[in-house]
């Protein structure tokens, strides 16, 4: 399960009907918030042109934001998140100004399809996928 920084309650704390007892731990599962299926239409399928498309309102533009989540709450919120984003800006803008990055071909001439392999735990990643990464200079 994913999850993020964890939250506890400072005194006894009542929501609707639950009560929470002073030093009760709570965590925002990020996983599941980023996969709700009324804010992104089929989830688990990758498609990044969902984010393109124009929100009901503003208050659902927020929602969808994975900005508003993925970086911790209040007190907690990483105080680093603007530098990791600038720094994955300049990672992705400069790898994509300086490299050709295609599939692999085969002996005939063909694309091969990778096989993308993810790791699991709190952090996700690829674990190995096979391409063509070649200098433009």
């Amino acid at each position: 399960m994913k999850i993020g920084a964890t939250v506890s309650a400072f005194n006894g704390n009542v929501d609707t009907d639950y009560h929470f007892t002073k030093d009760t731990i709570f965590y925002a599962n990020i996983w599941h918030i980023l996969r709700d299926e009324t804010l992104f239409p089929d989830p688990l399928t990758f498609n990044p042109d969902r984010f393109m498309q124009p929100a009901k309102d503003e208050q659902t533009e927020k929602l969808r934001d994975p900005f508003t989540y993925v970086f911790g709450y209040g007190r907690r919120i990483c105080p680093g998140m603007y530098i990791a984003l600038d720094s994955m800006f300049v990672v992705a803008a400069m790898s994509l100004a300086t490299l050709n990055i295609d599939k692999k071909k085969d002996v005939n001439g063909q694309y091969i399809e990778p096989q993308v392999e993810y790791s699991t735990g709190t952090v996700r990643y690829v674990l190995h996928i096979d391409c063509l990464a070649a200098s433009i200079f």
